[in-house]
């Protein structure tokens, strides 16, 4: 999940940017936003039942209506925010006003803050330049994706895999009730998922953080083991707030739990060759 942070002093035109923004972000993913109150606290309805249940101390209270869910955490930290927002499937999350907040971003007028992303861009910039802003990583959003593109996979006919033409519009190719049934109860997968500890000799510095980056991101996502097809994951946590200790999420998934154990045997040793260049230790791997 990408995160936009964007601030500015009030008037500055941040409220407007982001609804255009959103507009944009909307044809090509799923889009959150995140608003700091400051010193305003968020008024809920006094007296209802939602209300009155958050107030006898539970952890979360929630509403449902016709059209809408509403919760109620009693967790103010935006980190957790963030990661409920990418286990929740979502691409963007937008963030404003967070200015005590080290994570890079979007700057509007003459606020103060070193080293933004960008500076008073246009939406079309930001539209651009997606690729330079950080990202949140979490295991069940890697899953998901995983299954997701599994499921897309197992849909397509076998006699298809090798023509460049969609299937699914393809005149030469007529699915029948009985082939569609199985292809739509066979293309679950096995997934299967580590979470691998990286430490680094005296701390891991920005340039070796872009380095595992570029390693974890040129791992070979399909793999062909006792010829059976699987799919892999393998992405670093992020570095955003605070910047904990590194972690790698691999995920595997395939028609069978061995060929995943395997993808992820290998996976795993072709990380170690890789990283032990860069004064690096893993954990997690036996």
């Amino acid at each position: 999940m990408k995160v936009l942070h964007i601030v500015g002093h009030s008037g500055s035109g941040k409220t407007t940017f982001i609804t255009r923004l959103v507009i944009e972000l909307q044809k090509i993913g799923t889009v959150a936003t995140i608003k700091h109150l400051g010193h305003h606290r968020y008024e809920v309805p006094e007296g209802k039942d939602t209300t009155l249940f958050f107030e006898s101390g539970v952890n979360c209270s929630e509403g449902i209506d016709n059209e809408k869910s509403v919760i109620l955490l009693r967790d103010p930290d935006l980190l957790h925010a963030l990661y409920r927002l990418a286990d929740f499937g979502m691409d963007f999350a937008i963030i404003e006003g967070f200015k005590s907040i080290e994570i890079p971003g979007i700057v509007f007028g003459n606020l103060p803050v070193p080293d933004p992303l960008m500076k008073d861009p246009t939406i079309e910039q930001v539209i651009r330049n997606l690729r330079i802003f950080p990202e949140v990583h979490t295991k069940c959003d890697q899953e998901r994706k995983i299954k997701a593109e599994w499921s897309e996979y197992s849909s397509v006919p076998p006699d298809c895999m090798q023509c460049d033409k969609d299937y699914k519009t393809c005149q030469g190719y007529k699915a029948g009730p009985r082939e569609s049934e199985k292809n739509a109860g066979d293309n679950r997968g096995v997934v299967l998922s580590l979470t691998v500890g990286i430490c680094f000799a005296g701390g891991i510095e920005d340039r070796k953080h872009e380095q595992l980056v570029e390693i974890t991101g040129n791992i070979d996502r399909e793999r062909i083991i006792a010829e059976n097809r699987v799919l892999a994951s393998v992405v670093v946590r992020n570095r955003l707030i605070p910047p904990g200790p590194e972690e790698i999420y691999i995920t595997a998934i395939s028609s069978g739990y061995r060929q995943g154990i395997v993808a992820i045997s290998q996976i795993c040793r072709e990380l170690k060759e890789n990283v032990t260049p860069l004064g690096a230790t893993l954990s997690g791997i036996d």
